[in-house]
């Protein structure tokens, strides 16, 4: 399909096909994506038909509730995953996306960044639609998006696009949505610079998306786009999407999945993976042994030197900090135009619920019944030279 015949892809398109074993029925392409274990083989055989028409004639934000569908991470890689994979995604590892996709840690424990993500994303691709709709860019949005999709070229690779925009000139592309945190929105440029504006998880995320719904649906569009909200500031980069790219992170995966799932080797971790190391080996299965493996042994000195740094560099920072203090003396501090210096009055409090329990009359028995405990592992290090 030539770029400029790429607006006559359709979302919602019915296909049919007949070969020698009889009739299959008709599938809507959204369909594709809820059971891929029974259309599999059909999706080797049926392509959708270019016959897409605006079905109205203003943009608007369409809505499938309550959401679509979305499959275990076990066994593929999705477009987050792929970001990962290559080393560049601020919130998962290598790590993360091998014990996933071997089944070992059904995901990673959520993080107030990812949950603030989930929660606008609705509110970004809102936005997102008017904002396409003022510029007659878009015919219309649809979000959720159609779930998660799987390549028929490749079963190992999927995607689950956050919403579809119908583009006046490319037809359907992927409309990637973000909602940016005051930390992380340093890593933004201005829309204007396109895919150079976008950080390079972000574009990794777009190309795989646009790869796998080219490979579901035959859609050819060059372009996605990403609506980011960095607080108020509403923006919409157009990414020119270059398959060059596309080609070389699909080289990169077959390697590392080849590496890593098939042969289930577990890639190094890095300082980021401890809490899916925990997910990992919850508990110890073999008592201590006075023999130690040289690995261990070296790393344990490497731990203890990195410990003793760490220390120092603490002591350094707190007598530094006491003579900054003494500085400000009564002064609340001071700012200029390279940053400032502040000692503010910070008042904590903490809330003693057990003595409140007991005041109140509750027994030990009560309180029992209703306190939490976890059990996690700790790491302790000890050398020769300190004492046990």
């Amino acid at each position: 399909m030539s770029a400029d015949n790429a607006g006559s892809a359709l979302v919602r398109t019915s296909v049919s096909s007949t070969d020698g074993a009889g009739s299959i029925p008709d599938l809507a392409i959204d369909d594709l994506a809820l059971d891929h274990a029974t259309v599999s083989a059909q999706l080797e055989r049926v392509r959708p038909a270019p016959t897409w028409t605006p079905s109205r004639p203003m943009p608007f934000a369409e809505s499938r509730a309550p959401s679509a569908p979305t499959l275990s991470r076990v066994g593929y890689c999705g477009a987050s995953d792929i970001a990962a994979i290559l080393g560049m995604s601020p919130f998962h590892t290598p790590l993360d996306v091998w014990a996933a996709a071997t089944g070992r840690v059904e995901r990673k424990p959520s993080t107030p960044e990812l949950e603030a993500g989930n929660d606008h994303e609705a509110a970004v691709i809102a936005g997102y639609a008017r904002r396409v709709a003022r510029a007659q860019l878009v015919e219309r949005v649809e979000h959720p998006g159609p779930g998660t999709l799987l390549s028929p070229r490749d079963r190992r690779r999927g995607a689950t696009p956050d919403a579809i925009a119908h583009h006046v000139r490319w037809g359907p592309i992927v409309a990637e949505a973000k909602y940016v945190g005051a930390g992380a929105s340093r890593a933004w440029g201005d829309e204007s610079l396109g895919a150079d504006g976008v950080p390079e998880h972000v574009l990794c995320q777009v190309h795989w998306q646009t790869l796998t719904v080219r490979e579901v649906y035959g859609w050819s569009a060059p372009i996605a786009h990403v609506a980011a909200d960095l607080g108020t500031d509403r923006r919409v980069y157009e990414v020119e999407i270059d398959d060059a790219m596309i080609d070389a992170m699909l080289e990169a995966f077959v390697v590392w999945w080849r590496a890593h799932v098939e042969h289930d080797e577990p890639p190094s971790p890095c300082e980021r993976d401890l809490a899916t190391l925990a997910l990992l080996y919850p508990a110890p299965r073999r008592p201590l042994s006075m023999y130690v493996p040289h690995e261990v042994e070296m790393l344990a000195a490497e731990y203890a030197v990195a410990r003793e740094a760490v220390k120092l560099a603490e002591k350094n920072r707190d007598g530094i900090a006491a003579l900054l203090c003494s500085a400000l003396g009564e002064s609340e501090g001071y700012r200029w135009r390279g940053g400032k210096a502040v000692w503010s009055p910070r008042v904590r409090a903490s809330v003693d619920w057990q003595t409140i329990a007991r005041e109140l009359g509750a027994s030990q028995e009560t309180i029992d019944k209703h306190t939490e405990t976890a059990t996690s592992r700790v790491l302790d290090v000890r050398l020769k030279r300190e004492r046990w």
